[in-house]
């Protein structure tokens, strides 16, 4: 078992407020016990996930795969009944016409096979629509996503999205949310983010769900008005040097990323004043007290105003305080479910790290373990946290009570956010370099790893520190400025690769 950082688990995965009882400490540690040894029960068996191209079950519908044995078809089982539907008939099922069903829910995922099986047949509601967005491309996670994606061919409500090289746990769950934005507001009122390492007691999201979905409607009505009124934009409430290349940005092709329909009238509002434009809606929305973002909603009205995941914060953590702090000085609150003080959600900090690769034929193992490694030596450098620095000043990242305009030096507003190329594209090579070494030699000892990190980032050029003027890096001439490959624009300041860093 491998502890989670103290840094990150406070930082993403725990913004407790009050401490836990006694019996509730307890009741976490029996708890973890038996998660961790279910877990370890899997590395008894070994899953072959490809080729499936014979042996079908008779009693199931024609499927391009054989059905998978062991703790896979338990998966699939798991899955099915989540999304309602009959895997051996390929048939989908009509959902009831209630509140007790999250409209869609987004997991991204590198190496957590293991977890993912648990979170599944841990829950005890259905999903409308589930989205795995495979971050890393690790061959066991492929061919994991491609088995399930095989056996459920029939069916929309899971999807797997994917890109190559790690974009970003920000960029991940952007990906998800553009997506969720294409439906209906009847559809998706809410959208759901979870990790897979997290456990729910059972009825929590029965209580929970009618309460997201009462918070999240209250929205619909403000949506309608915003809309006509971004429509009408450039107005006079918009700065002169935004007029010309409006900064409007939703479809993740362009450095810009901005909110949908924030409209320039609130947008540029003196911050004690813009704090109250959404008093009284709801923002984010979690199932206990305790207010973990390793599982958490947002609603609809809350995305479409305060925008998108900061990708600036790369690889991963800080995008979810960047964002509540922007629901913060919209004015939305949060909404915590009381009731389940004493078994609240239980986080399995790390348990991705469990026996990586240990789940599937050898073949995987290597790959799985030196994203893993690679990986954990860039976040463990901790690049949010200068970014973060850059962004707010110096202020306590959790500390929601202290206000702070983000981004003052430049005057891009809170909902928008100029991705840095240099610098993602950077970290991501830096990142990519390591994996390559620990896959060439998995014996690769901690301190050299930690020898080419820093003779990277001391590099004469290096951007990994690097900050932009948004407000004018933005725009290319007159139009927005389109994202490019990392190639392209890295150019001579490529992190050098292993032949160079004897």
């Amino acid at each position: 078992m491998v502890a989670t950082h103290p840094l990150k688990k406070r930082l993403r995965c725990g913004r407790r407020g009050g401490t836990l009882l006694a019996v509730s400490a307890l009741f976490l540690t029996v708890v973890s016990i038996l998660v961790f040894t279910e877990l370890l029960e899997l590395r008894n068996e070994v899953i072959s996930l490809a080729p499936f191209l014979d042996a079908s079950d008779p009693d199931t519908a024609p499927q391009p795969a054989r059905t998978p044995p062991g703790h896979l078809h338990s998966y699939l089982d798991c899955l099915a009944t989540r999304i309602n539907v009959d895997r051996h008939t390929g048939t989908e099922r009509p959902f009831p016409d209630d509140d007790i069903s999250v409209p869609y829910m987004v997991l991204p995922v590198t190496i957590e096979e293991k977890l993912m099986i648990s979170l599944m047949c841990n829950l005890t509601v259905q999903i409308r629509h589930i989205v795995y967005v495979q971050n890393g491309a690790v061959p066991s996670m492929t061919a994991f996503l491609g088995a399930v994606t095989a056996a459920l061919n029939f069916t929309q409500r899971v999807r797997v999205m994917h890109k190559p090289g790690n974009f970003g746990y920000a960029a991940a769950l952007n990906m998800a949310a553009r997506d969720f934005l294409k439906l209906r507001f009847d559809e998706a009122p809410f959208f759901l983010m979870a990790n897979n390492d997290v456990l729910l007691p059972g009825g929590m999201m029965e209580k929970a769900l009618p309460l997201f979905y009462n918070a999240s409607r209250a929205g619909r009505g403000m949506l309608d008005e915003l809309e006509a009124e971004v429509a009408a934009e450039p107005n006079e409430h918009t700065p002169q040097h935004f007029r010309d290349v409006p900064l409007r940005s939703t479809d993740g092709r362009h450095v810009l990323v901005t909110s949908r329909l924030l409209p320039d009238r609130i947008r540029y509002q003196p911050l004690q004043q813009r704090r109250t434009a959404f008093a009284g809606f709801y923002g984010d929305l979690y199932p206990d007290t305790t207010d973990q973002t390793a599982f958490w909603a947002v609603t609809r009205l809350a995305l479409e105003v305060a925008g998108f995941f900061d990708e600036n914060c790369y690889p991963a953590y800080f995008e979810d305080t960047d964002l509540i702090r922007r629901f913060r000085l919209l004015g939305f609150q949060g909404l915590q479910v009381p009731g389940w003080e004493q078994t609240p959600l239980l986080h399995i900090g790390g348990g991705s790290r469990l026996n990586v690769g240990e789940l599937f034929e050898p073949q995987f193992i290597k790959e799985a373990r030196a994203f893993l490694k690679g990986s954990s030596a860039i976040i463990n450098r901790a690049y949010w946290s200068r970014y973060a620095l850059m962004k707010y000043g110096p202020i306590e990242p959790n500390d929601f009570t202290l206000m702070v305009e983000p981004n003052e030096d430049d005057g891009t507003p809170l909902d928008a956010f100029i991705i840095n190329e240099r610098r993602r594209c950077a970290i991501e090579q830096l990142e990519q370099r390591l994996v390559d070494r620990f896959v060439a030699d998995p014996s690769t000892p901690d301190s050299i790893a930690h020898s080419i990190i820093r003779d990277a980032e001391a590099a004469r050029g290096n951007p990994i520190h690097s900050r932009i003027n948004g407000a004018a890096y933005y725009r290319n001439g007159s139009t927005l400025r389109l994202l490019t490959d990392c190639a392209a624009v890295m150019g001579s300041h490529a992190v050098p690769g292993p032949a160079n860093s004897a």
